[in-house]
């Protein structure tokens, strides 16, 4: 899947009114913890995307740095 995919999913119950509302229930369990997880994996890569640039922002304060000590 694409890194900014969505995904879509349709769940479907033709059956009694009565186990209606369990289905109800399982689907709503089910669909938060697929947004749970799509919400995780979200913060887990902004937290590398995080490291990475302060990692670069760094390496570019130390370049300048050597670059001023030169002249």
């Amino acid at each position: 899947m694409e890194a900014k995919g969505k995904i879509h999913i349709v769940l479907a119950y033709r059956g009694e009114k009565e186990n209606a509302d369990k289905f109800l229930d399982e689907q709503k369990l089910i669909l938060s913890e697929s947004e749970d997880e799509a919400q995780a994996d979200k913060n887990e890569t902004d937290d590398i995307n995080q490291d990475e640039t302060q990692e670069s922002n760094q390496e570019v304060g130390e370049k300048l740095e050597e670059d001023s000590n030169e002249e």
